[in-house]
């Protein structure tokens, strides 16, 4: 897809959510999904001592950096994000001296903890390209997202409700796609970050207790 087109079609999508908020976004919510998921992983690696607001604390400090416009030869700017692409002093002299490559683009390049976040957050810029949502809006939905991995103030009864709600809407997915599975195993594949899977592989429940979810609704047969 060329560069127009992309950006033809990420203001697109843009303006549908602007246009009509009534109307959700399947890429954004598709990326949202994604996101969730890479984020789970990286705060499951996190080492003791390393708490989740630590983290959330440098991966906005990451995003705030990325966004950012660097300049490079002539006119030609790029995001801070995709600086190591660029990175060569020989075709874009002076580079390591600006102002602005100092300030915003050095810091992913070389501080420590913002160097290990650099894989899963190129991961998640190159899910963002493949649906069209460019870097600032990804860098919104990511924001949002990494607030789910701050300590929760709300009393314990909200989110008693809350986690309910989102039990019974997972169960209701999983009916809804029932051609999609036949085992608990294909159904952890088609949704490894589903809390109610969790749950099922519990020591409290058995093999048992897990082929109820993936059994046809009572009164059929499976194919």
């Amino acid at each position: 897809m060329s560069k127009r087109k992309r950006r033809l079609t990420s203001k697109a999508t843009n303006n549908r959510v602007a246009e009509t908020p009534s109307r959700k976004n399947l890429p954004l919510l598709v990326f949202e999904e994604f996101a969730n998921g890479v984020f789970q992983e990286s705060v499951a690696a996190l080492p003791f001592g390393f708490t989740r607001e630590d983290f959330v604390r440098e991966l906005r400090t990451y995003l705030e950096y990325s966004s950012k416009q660097i300049q490079l030869t002539g006119r030609f700017k790029v995001k801070a994000i995709d600086i190591g692409r660029y990175y060569d002093p020989q075709k874009h002299p002076g580079l390591l001296e600006q102002a602005d490559f100092k300030k915003w683009a050095e810091p992913l390049l070389t501080d420590d903890n913002l160097r290990m976040l650099d894989s899963p957050m190129q991961s998640l810029r190159k899910r963002a390209g493949e649906l069209s949502i460019d870097w600032p809006t990804a860098a919104l939905v990511l924001r949002r997202v990494s607030d789910k991995f701050l300590p929760d103030q709300r009393s314990q009864a909200i989110k008693r409700g809350e986690f309910c709600e989102q039990i019974i809407a997972e169960l209701k997915r999983t009916r809804e796609t029932k051609s999609q599975f036949r085992t608990f195993e294909d159904l952890e594949r088609l949704y490894p970050n589903y809390e109610v899977l969790r749950i099922l592989k519990h020591p409290r429940f058995d093999s048992q207790d897990r082929d109820l979810l993936v059994s046809p609704f009572p009164g059929t047969t499976s194919r």
